[in-house]
């Protein structure tokens, strides 16, 4: 479980506070191990890996914040 993590994106992407949202799913409290990319040790839930995927779609990916 995420826990309020994909919420609180979910509210900032709400807010079109796109780099917030961002920001927020890739904080290290998740379960992740820092990537994102497929083939990563502990992946992001599919909620949020879809909401990154919305992200990216807008141009608001790692490099740009």
């Amino acid at each position: 479980s995420s826990g309020p993590i994909v919420p609180l994106a979910k509210l900032y992407f709400a807010r079109h506070q796109y780099d917030m949202a961002l920001k927020t799913l890739l904080r290290p409290e998740l379960p992740t191990n820092g990537a994102v990319a497929p083939g990563g040790n502990r992946p992001l839930c599919h909620e949020a890996t879809g909401l990154i995927e919305q992200l990216r779609a807008l141009g608001v990916t790692e490099e740009t914040l």
